[in-house]
């Protein structure tokens, strides 16, 4: 039985790049361990950006909510009123 040509191209082929593929995965896997704890970190940082972006407005709301609960049935904010007192008696 006689090898095929192209079968046998391949395989030549292929056994004479299988270390150059081989070198290059190493480099990338001897490359990986860098990326993935700056990746990670990129991610925590982001999360936090985030956290901070809604406490923040949630803190505004809940600020603006008490200070309008404050002013309900006043006709004149406090330092307003207080002077409209002074002026007029």
């Amino acid at each position: 039985m006689t090898p095929h040509p192209l079968r046998a191209k391949v395989l030549v082929r292929r056994y004479c790049f299988a270390d150059e593929v081989n070198l290059n995965i190493g480099k990338l896997l001897s490359i990986a361990p860098l990326f993935f704890p700056v990746l990670m970190q990129a991610l925590g940082l982001l999360t936090g950006m985030i956290q901070a972006y809604i406490f923040a407005i949630l803190a505004m709301v809940y600020i603006a909510a008490a200070v309008q609960r404050r002013d309900v049935g006043r006709e004149f904010p406090p330092a307003q009123a207080a002077l409209q007192r002074r002026l007029h008696g």
